[in-house]
């Protein structure tokens, strides 16, 4: 049987274009239906990976074969598979963070500079987290004056703006402060104080009862404060 030579020419031209990189449509239609026969899927390949990116290169080799009933094609195809994996870690929840004792702190209870007006002063009170863990504080602490010799004076502690929000938690890290404020009088007696001399006996040292238990910090300087040790607090604030 005579092969035609325009089948001739289009198995050359296939020819070129495979070694070119371009394939026609009409020889890659012929690979899709050598896939269909061996039941291989021509998108995944056969092989149903989720997310699978699939390159098929086609390298063929045409073969002409001039027999008496025509031309045989050898096709030899390559796949290039990529896959994308996805790993997925779980992190462990946080432990709760507990409430600093007195026992994670130290600190100090000192004269803000240039703050001492109408009669009044502020003293700044300092808690630092000495121990190794992470705390936290909240709100304004009991405080208690207290003499040179640890002996209580006294003392009235109330929040320095009534009706303040709920006080938050100010978590600290090992070395970490937080900070509040008080004012109050150190020379001007309030009502019963009218006696010659100072109007309360000296603090030098303020004793902090938070979380359970206690720390003593200095009073620096030491200072009476009057209207029988009234402390007007703010809350407690990172610093």
């Amino acid at each position: 049987m005579h092969y035609p030579a325009a089948q001739i020419e289009s198995d050359a031209k296939s020819w070129r274009a495979i070694r070119s990189g371009d394939i026609p449509a009409h020889f890659e239609a012929h690979v899709k239906q050598i896939f269909e026969k061996l039941s291989i899927d021509p998108v995944t390949g056969g092989l149903g990976v989720r997310r699978l990116a699939t390159r098929i290169t086609l390298v063929g080799i045409v073969v002409g074969v001039l027999a008496g009933c025509g031309a045989t094609k050898i096709v030899t195809v390559t796949q290039t598979v990529t896959r994308t994996v996805t790993k997925t870690t779980t992190t462990p929840a946080p432990a709760t963070t507990a409430a600093c004792g007195g026992g994670d702190l130290g600190g100090s209870f000192s004269e803000v500079s240039g703050s001492a007006a109408a009669g009044s002063i502020t003293y700044a009170l300092t808690l630092t987290n000495t121990s190794s863990a992470t705390c936290y504080v909240s709100g304004i602490p009991q405080l208690q004056l207290l003499d040179a010799q640890g002996g209580a004076v006294p003392t009235t502690v109330s929040a320095a703006q009534s009706g303040q929000a709920t006080a938050a938690k100010i978590v600290l890290q090992a070395g970490a402060s937080a900070k509040a404020d008080a004012r109050f009088s150190p020379d001007v007696p309030g009502p019963g104080e009218g006696h010659p001399g100072a109007c309360e006996p000296t603090a030098h040292q303020l004793r902090v009862t938070i979380g359970g238990g206690s720390v003593t910090v200095p009073v620096s300087p030491p200072t009476p404060a009057c209207s029988h040790g009234a402390l007007r607090m703010s809350l407690l604030a990172a610093s």
